[in-house]
Formats: structure tokens, sequence, C-alpha cells
């Protein structure tokens, strides 16, 4: 079970609520924070390529909640890490992901950031995360692929 540091007034049921999926949340003056961990981490990618890896992961029944940074045209995928390793990791990074890991700060709703509010996008599902190598293996399927050029014969 996750952990909750103390908490006035609105954010605290929500703060529960993310405790009670196993998440480590904090407190802050503007909202509420996931402690990425050793079992939780985020991939933040642009908007347009999440909306593609977003509907590949439903496809395979494997969607999981997804945050929209205000302002900032981009998505972070929240994703387990229980069972991945560094792998996942490098590969995400390699085709431009950005990869919250442990001890990272994931700002969740209610926050409100200068940009403006924290929200789930559209369609995410908050029920379970998907493994971080099934976010990995969608966003190599949508990534094209560079071939070196070959010279004709």
């Amino acid at each position: 079970m996750g952990t909750v540091t103390h908490l006035p007034n609105v954010g605290a049921i929500l703060a529960q609520e993310y405790a009670s999926r196993g998440w480590t949340v904090e407190s802050t003056a503007i909202g509420l924070e996931l402690v990425a961990s050793a079992t939780v981490c985020g991939v933040e990618l642009p908007a347009g390529t999440a909306s593609r890896i977003q509907q590949f992961l439903r496809v395979h029944m494997l969607a999981g909640p997804v945050l929209e940074v205000p302002g900032t045209g981009r998505h972070v995928f929240l994703a387990s890490t229980a069972k991945s390793g560094s792998n996942a990791v490098v590969a995400l990074r390699s085709l431009g992901a950005i990869v919250h890991t442990a001890g990272a700060r994931i700002p969740l709703p209610p926050t409100y950031l200068l940009t403006g509010p924290v929200r789930w996008a559209p369609g995410s599902v908050a029920t379970h995360l998907p493994p971080l190598v099934a976010v990995s293996a969608a966003l190599r399927t949508h990534t094209p692929v560079r071939r070196p050029l070959v010279a004709a014969s």
C-alpha cells in the first residue's frame, strides 16, 4: 500500500484514492505529486505521439492512466516498473521519451501549475498501470525506423 503525507482539505480524498492504488503521494503548495518508485514511473511524450500510444495500448487491453501536462503539449503515461529492467528505460529514452524513474515527482490532479491544471487525458484508464515494456513496445511500433540509405547499383 502507498503512503500519504499530511494533507489539508480537498486534495486529501484524491490522495487517499491514489494511495489505495499503491502510489506514494505527497502534498505540495499547489497540489499533489506522485513520487516515482521502483514499481511506478512516468513516460513523458508529445501529445500527438501519446494519443497513438494510448490507442495501441487500448487495443491490446493495456491502457492505463495518462496525465495531460498543461501548456507543454506533453502527456505522461504512468507505468508499472515492477518486472521491467533498465532495457525498457534505455529503449524509451533512445526513442525520445523522457522517463521519470525512482525519486522523480510527477504532478497529479488536482495540481494547478502556472500553465493550468494537470488533468487525466481523455480516455485514459485509471484502474491499473500498464507494464513499462508495453509502453516501450507501443512507442517502438509507432516510431519510424531510420534505415541507412543504400546506393543503387
